[in-house]
């Protein structure tokens, strides 16, 4: 009795002592900007930090959203999205409201519908595949609603058929540790951890959470395009079927290998000698990414990036293909956008540019 009783005080202890030095650590990372209650943050500013270096300098309106056209369709349009462009927004405004005003980073792609609805002469479009603010690369809007419902469907069928439509080219720290260009899945759930909602990688299915919504399976593809051992970066190709909750990140990081420019699951990754090595996302809060010198040195080549601010978000959805779209006897359509030019540049100087890819 006497024993339990010890064991109880000091496992009281040591959760207060847990508790205060969680405070302390949340306190820290609050004065950050990179961690606040579930209510504060809206999904789209989990990466805010990465994009402000590079995209609240510049402005968008809604001439340069239809330059970034790379496609279009008697049923889409493709649109290779710059990063810091948020695809929807809190207010929607009519074909007026599109002026000197409006014309602003905080404008949205959703916002200038009516604009490129005119231009395309297409009433009814609508956004079919979105893009998070903090990612660039290909998104889709959809020419009708009836359209939209076959892509919908078409979109759903990918996902049940566990087909990765989606391609992403990401760079990160070191090379992925998992199996390479053979098809993989994972069960991402989705936690309240260390005061805000993260992704874990959990090591089995959860029939509950799944039915509740919490836990998704994705499937997915790992294949190093480029590899640099002196900088100890990668270009790597991740094609997946679903990217919701960051999956891509917390994946990336989960094989010890994350994003650059990922402040919020790298620090689930650390290094011991140059060995990379996994920390629980139970134990460790996000944190600004520590970068490698090396690395960083190489990037504020030429004033690009700057040593002093975080790094934006190296995340491009480079490539849709989308196969039954419209009809069932239709053939794969597959676009691609290249990334934009502060990404090549990334590329350049960590020694991963390949321009036989971008041709």
């Amino acid at each position: 009795m006497k024993l339990q009783m010890r064991r109880l005080v000091g496992d009281a202890f040591r959760l207060k002592e847990l508790v205060a030095r969680t405070r302390k650590c949340y306190e820290k990372y609050a004065s950050y900007g990179t961690i606040a209650s579930k209510g504060d943050i809206p999904c789209d500013d989990l990466h805010s930090c990465n994009s402000e270096p590079h995209t609240n300098k510049q402005t968008i309106s809604p001439d340069d959203i239809y330059s970034k056209i790379i496609f279009a369709s008697d049923n889409i349009v493709a649109i290779n999205k710059p990063c810091g462009i948020s695809v929807y927004g809190k207010r929607q405004a009519s074909t007026s409201d599109v002026g000197e005003e409006s014309n602003k980073l905080s404008s949205t792609i959703h916002q200038y519908l009516p604009y490129l609805s005119q231009k395309l002469q297409c009433p009814e479009i609508e956004v079919g595949l979105s893009l998070k603010s903090f990612y660039s690369g290909v998104m889709l809007l959809c020419k009708s609603q009836e359209t939209k419902k076959k892509f919908e469907k078409c979109i759903a069928c990918a996902a049940a058929q566990k087909e990765p439509f989606m391609s992403y080219l990401v760079i990160t720290l070191g090379v992925p540790v998992c199996p390479h260009n053979v098809p993989l899945e994972a069960y991402i759930s989705r936690e309240f951890l260390h005061n805000r909602e993260l992704s874990t990688v959990s090591p089995k299915d959860i029939h509950s959470a799944r039915k509740e919504g919490s836990m998704i399976l994705v499937n997915f593809s790992v294949k190093p395009l480029v590899v640099n051992k002196d900088t100890a970066t990668s270009l790597v190709e991740v094609s997946i079927n679903k990217d919701r909750w960051e999956a891509v990140e917390v994946l990336m990081s989960h094989y010890l290998s994350p994003v650059l420019g990922d402040h919020i699951y790298s620090s689930r990754t650390y290094s011991v000698m140059g060995v990379p090595f996994s920390a629980s996302p139970y134990s460790v809060p996000p944190s600004t990414q520590k970068v490698p010198p090396q690395i960083l040195e190489a990037l504020a080549h030429n004033g690009h990036f700057s040593k002093d601010e975080p790094l934006p978000l190296f995340m491009h959805r480079y490539k849709v293909t989308l196969k039954r779209f419209p009809v069932k006897k239709s053939p794969p359509l597959v676009i691609t956008g290249a990334p934009q030019k502060e990404y090549m540049h990334a590329l350049r100087c960590l020694g991963l540019y390949d321009p036989s890819m971008f041709l």
